[in-house]
């Protein structure tokens, strides 16, 4: 089976590196302002779920590209003896001293399944300079085309169509850092008309790598499900010894170390929907992604991020009939529910809508050596049960959209707007999907007919687009 390779070059840091991680989906790839940061040829593998689709190779950059185009030039050749003269320049390992980082970069194009995609930054204007290293690449007779990328300003992108259109079958201009996954798989399609032959592999690898982020997506979901139920359903038994007992001491430390426990659980959900969806690299810059243990249990945070609390009120009661009749009959009369819901509270019941404390915490009695043993959880409340889902589905979300090419931290966004998205999309779904929803916050029981439908529930509070 044809496995199409695509050798990326061009001049240090014009985004070469950048285009291999977005296209191969590795994060992990070394990418840097600083110029010279690729120092040899590595293939990446483009895999799905073991299935090879098509190699990137990443490249140095030319440095001594005039050199060696004048050394080609002096040879005795005609056109169509250009690209033997090129394998024959390879087969010569003294040439890597005198042209270490051109021989590194030309030597994956000795393979006949090879291509070039030739990478320039488009806010940088063009050089004649650069025509010496287009000509080489002409030499080598490989498919190629070109790749303008738009780096900061694209001022300059018309004088590099102009003269890339010279040199290049084929010329796009495409981000790695911000391109959607539709135009990453409109640019895998260009791909495959620089071969005859790589239609049939490029349709492949596009049909698996649209397979695999619908099962990244799912994956995830299933870690936020699993994830939000161990916390919800967390139960602790906290003894504590006498002097640690006094007034309302010993009922602040049981909510402490619960509240610890809690957090260490979150992260380890959100390292493991990193991990489902392949960012690996990122896990060392997502501090504003999620409610961090400083803040984690901030109300304001809970009010920004979570329901207002007259909807909460309102899915309190329910949720509470989320296992009864009420649901299969529709949940109709909401403002029945309101009174119930009110009068549930009102009552004393277990559900906690607001406050500081996330579950109650009380004194289960004394046992051995003086010591008191507390009970505290599961987690009943409401607040911030929305607001731990709303900031994972938005982790999910942004990682779904994220190139693995980038290294920036990730923008403190608007977070009003942000809150704002999901709770219309809350609001899009119809009234038996919210209250079930509701009711599996409130106690981390699944009330949907399957695991698939809630599922799909979340899915739908997500934009994939």
């Amino acid at each position: 089976m044809i496995h199409p390779c695509f050798v990326v070059v061009g001049h240090p840091n014009k985004g070469k590196s950048s285009l291999v991680a977005t296209l191969a989906q590795n994060d992990q790839i070394g990418i840097s302002a600083l110029s010279g940061t690729t120092l040899e040829s590595t293939v990446y593998p483009m895999t799905v779920n073991d299935q090879l689709c098509y190699e990137l190779v990443d490249t140095p950059g030319f440095q001594r590209a005039a050199r060696l185009l004048e050394w080609l030039q002096q040879q005795p050749v005609t056109a169509s003896q250009r690209q033997e003269t090129i394998l024959a320049w390879l087969q010569h390992d003294e040439n890597e001293t005198h042209f270490p980082d051109e021989y590194r970069l030309l030597t994956p194009l000795a393979s006949e399944e090879s291509a070039i995609i030739y990478v320039v930054d488009g806010s940088k204007p063009y050089r004649s300079s650069y025509e010496a290293e287009m000509e080489i690449l002409r030499w080598t007779g490989r498919p190629r085309m070109a790749i303008i990328n738009p780096i900061s300003e694209t001022d300059f992108i018309a004088d590099w169509q102009q003269a890339l259109d010279q040199y290049f079958s084929v010329v796009r201009v495409f981000n790695p850092v911000r391109a959607s996954f539709t135009e990453q798989i409109d640019l895998l399609r260009v791909f495959s008309t620089l071969k005859q032959n790589w239609q049939d592999a490029i349709e492949r690898a596009v049909a698996a790598l649209q397979q695999q982020r619908e099962e990244k997506l799912r994956d995830a979901l299933e870690h936020l499900i699993v994830g939000m139920e161990e916390i919800l359903t967390l139960k602790m038994k906290i003894p504590l010894p006498p002097q640690e007992q006094l007034a309302d001491k010993g009922r602040q430390l049981v909510q402490t170390r619960y509240r610890h426990k809690v957090a260490e659980l979150e992260q380890a959900v959100r390292k493991r929907i990193l991990k489902s969806l392949h960012h690996y690299h990122f896990q060392d810059l997502s501090e504003p992604m999620l409610l961090q243990s400083s803040d984690l249990f901030d109300q304001r945070q809970w009010r920004l991020w979570g329901l207002p609390k007259q909807q909460l009120v309102w899915f309190a009661a329910g949720s509470g009939a989320a296992a009864g009749a009420l649901v299969d009959i529709g949940l109709g009369g909401s403002s029945l529910l309101m009174g119930a819901a009110i009068g549930s509270v009102l009552s004393g019941g277990t559900v906690l809508l607001w406050g500081r404390d996330i579950a109650k915490a009380k004194l289960a009695g004394k046992i051995p050596m003086g010591y008191e043993e507390w009970s505290i959880g599961p987690v009943r409340n409401l607040s911030f049960a929305w607001a731990l889902l709303s900031r994972y589905l938005y982790l999910i979300e942004t990682l779904l959209h994220r190139n693995h090419s980038r290294r920036d931290r990730v923008e403190e966004d608007d977070q009003a707007l942000i809150a704002g998205n999901f709770r219309q999309r809350v609001d899009q779904l119809n009234n038996k999907d919210k209250f079930k929803l509701n009711a599996w916050l409130q106690n981390g029981k699944r009330y949907f007919n399957s695991h698939e439908q809630l599922v799909s529930v979340l899915a739908r509070l997500i934009s994939v687009e």
